[in-house]
Formats: structure tokens, C-alpha cells, sequence
């Protein structure tokens, strides 16, 4: 549409990777060409001409619309355009959001910035939640459109999601993220309902949960109890320690591990010291030998906000009539008396930092302390 009223006028397409524009973004737009041209003349319009340099696609007329990739902002500083569209927005950074607000700037009948996305608080909620002048915000809630989705999906998101991301995903309401990450965990803690009396069974599958590192690290010994439910049966929370010693002390205690699950920094995390992380971990006690059992995560597992929101399905929360599916052990409640940090305390003290002017931050804070066991938790949801 804005191709049609800006004829002659370049513009530009902007996804968070060029995977998901060329897998997504086109695919739909060649889906909505072909009801009006046909699949063929589609397939045509939608082709992408020099993919290595300019990246473009010619929809007949000659006049190029730009594809390019918030995850690399540099590839489309610069242009000229007359309108632009943005996918995923709350994916980009906040420079390739400014670039691209500045490449619009053709003179032509209607200069427009289209964006679409999981309304999140943040750079979105600032710019088109606040009344700034030229912004108009459109609602598209799922829920509005839940006919025409398969069947089972809003009852799977409903299941999957927590009832603050439900309202992102299924009203399209902007969530705030402040305060108390796992604001569902109780204090006192250890008379709640996500305490259970159990202890290590070795014929469980087991899994260990792990944020390497050498002044502060977080190991967890996570056990699945029953289909869909776990259980935190034992943590080591190291200061000062080499990775290796934790490995020693895992094996030692006579655990053995179905999978070991890392950070995506673990292959070096202490290369100071000349230590490959993941070929120590390879030395845990394994429950087959010779399996690949020791992974370490990459995108797009490793997002910050997705793997919290898991965090917080597995922790439930009866209140809100959600299930809790990971529980930790009550042994674990003397153990945690003579340490310094540890998983509980590191669950009650996790926190989004404090709401400050306009500006919000929408990603928990780093704070050294409570970070290292909610990673770990993290990469195991």
C-alpha cells in the first residue's frame, strides 16, 4: 500500500535478521501479491536482486525497496526512502530504531513509518504510548483474531505463557517490567507450596542447570519428579572456585547427569586461568557415556526476556491459578543458611531496575548476586 501512494519513491523493509525477513516477512508478502497477480508474477516481485550488495526487491517499476536487518544498522544508514516498514521491533536495538526513524525523508505524498510487534514496555511503550506528536498506536490482539488461528493455539499460549506475557501476546497490552522479577515467590519461602520433602533419586533423570564462572557461579541439580514437574534437589553456589573443583564436588557427591545445560559464554568463561569450560564439564559423572549430553545454548534461547517469562510458567503461581512444575527441595533450606548467595535468596532479590523518568528497563538487572542462579534457572527453562 505505501509502494501504491508513494509511487517512484524508494522504501524499506527492516526485519530483526534477514532469517526471519526472508523466511517470514516475504513469505507473507508473496502470500497477500499472489491473491491479486497470481503466484508466478508474485514469486517475481518478491525476488531479491543482489543479495551481497544492495539487497533489494524490483516490483516492477524499477524503483528498489531496500531489505535490510536491525542487527546490522550500519547496512542501512544512510539511505534515503520515502516509507519505511519495521518487524519485530521490540528485537532491535535503539540505534537501529533511531537509524531507521532518520531514513525516512524522501519528499513524496505520504512519508510513513509502519512497526509491528509484541507490544513491550520499553523503547515501544515510549514512543507510542507517551502522545508524541505524528505517532499512532494500532491494537491487534490475538484474541481478536483467535478464529482465525488453529485450533488449541490460545489455550497453548495460555499454558505456556504467564499471565503478565498473556497480556502482551493475547490483549495486546504493553507490559511493564519492573520491581520483583518472580514477584510469585512468598517470603518466608520455606513452608510455601514450592517446597517439597525429596532429595536425589539416582534413578531420575537429572539435569544440571550451570552459569560458569570464577568469582561467582550458580550449579543446580535439577531432577524431573513426574512428567512436566522438577525439582531443585541440590545447588552449588561458587566464589572464588575454578570450574573444575565444582566438578569435583558434583561427582564426589555421586550425581549423575542425563544433560548439562551452559551459558552461551561458557567456552570461555575462564580463559584467564587457561581452563576450556565445556571440556571440564565433559568430566561430570554422565549417565552415558559417549551421548552428547552437555549443551551450550545459542540464539534464540539465549533472550533474556523469553527465558525469564519460562522461568516464571515453570515457578507457577496458584494464586493465578498457574501450576507450579519446578520446586526445590526442603534439605536445601539448612544448606542455604551458611551460604553467602543462593537460589532462594537469588529468587527473591532477582529485580528490574528502578523506573526512572520515561525511560524503563525492561531487561532484570546484572547486580553481581542474585543474577548468577536465575541465569542458571534460566538456561534450563
Amino acid at each position: 500500500l505505501l509502494k501504491q501512494i508513494n509511487p517512484g519513491v524508494e522504501g524499506l523493509i527492516i526485519s530483526e535478521s534477514f532469517g526471519t525477513l526472508k523466511s517470514t516477512v516475504l513469505r507473507r508478502l508473496r502470500n497477500i501479491l499472489a491473491n491479486t497477480y497470481g503466484r508466478k508474477e508474485a514469486a517475481r516481485m518478491t525476488r531479491i536482486h543482489d543479495p551481497t550488495g544492495e539487497c533489494y526487491l524490483d516490483m516492477g517499476d524499477g524503483v528498489p525497496v531496500f531489505l535490510r536487518s536491525a542487527s546490522n544498522p550500519d547496512g542501512f544508514d544512510g539511505l534515503d526512502v520515502g516509507w519505511l516498514v519495521g518487524d519485530e521491533v521490540r528485537h532491535w536495538g535503539e540505534d537501529a530504531f533511531r537509524i531507521a526513524m532518520a531514513r525516512v525523508r524522501r519528499k513524496c505524498h505520504r512519508p510513513t513509518r509502519v512497526f509491528g510487534s509484541v507490544p513491550e514496555v520499553g523503547l515501544l511503550s515510549d514512543e507510542f504510548r507517551s502522545g508524541k506528536k505524528g505517532r499512532r498506536l494500532v491494537k491487534a490482539p490475538t484474541m481478536q483474531n483467535a478464529r482465525n488461528m488453529a485450533p488449541g493455539y490460545v489455550d497453548g499460549l495460555r499454558v505456556s505463557y504467564s499471565p503478565r506475557m498473556q497480556r502482551a501476546y493475547l490483549d495486546g497490552d504493553f507490559v511493564l517490567l519492573e520491581g520483583a522479577v518472580y514477584d510469585q515467590i512468598p517470603d518466608p519461602f520455606w513452608s510455601s507450596p514450592w517446597v517439597v520433602e525429596d532429595r536425589y533419586v539416582p534413578s531420575r533423570p537429572t539435569q544440571l542447570w550451570a552459569d560458569p564462572g570464577y568469582r561467582k557461579s550458580a550449579w543446580l541439580v535439577v531432577q524431573e519428579v513426574k512428567p512436566l514437574e522438577w525439582c531443585v534437589v541440590d545447588e552449588v553456589m561458587g566464589e572464588y572456585m575454578r570450574d573444575w573443583a565444582v566438578v569435583n564436588q558434583l561427582n564426589a557427591a555421586g550425581y549423575e547427569f542425563d544433560q548439562v545445560v551452559v551459558d552461551p559464554a561458557a567456552d570461555g568463561t575462564q580463559s584467564a586461568f587457561g581452563i576450556d569450560t565445556l571440556a571440564v564439564l565433559r568430566g561430570l559423572r554422565r549417565r552415558r557415556e559417549g551421548k552428547r549430553s552437555v549443551f551450550m545454548l545459542a540464539p534464540p534461547w539465549t533472550d533474556i526476556n523469553s527465558g525469564v517469562d519460562k522461568v516464571r510458567v515453570l515457578l507457577g503461581d496458584p494464586a493465578a491459578k498457574i501450576p507450579i512444575r519446578l520446586r526445590v527441595a526442603k534439605h536445601l533450606e539448612a544448606k542455604e543458611r551458611g551460604m553467602r548467595h543462593a537460589l532462594v535468596r537469588s529468587l527473591q532479590g532477582y529485580r528490574y531496575a528502578e523506573h526512572k523518568g520515561t525511560r524503563l528497563q525492561t531487561q532484570p538487572l546484572k547486580d553481581g548476586v542474585n543474577d548468577h542462579a536465575c541465569d542458571a534457572l534460566r538456561y534450563g527453562a
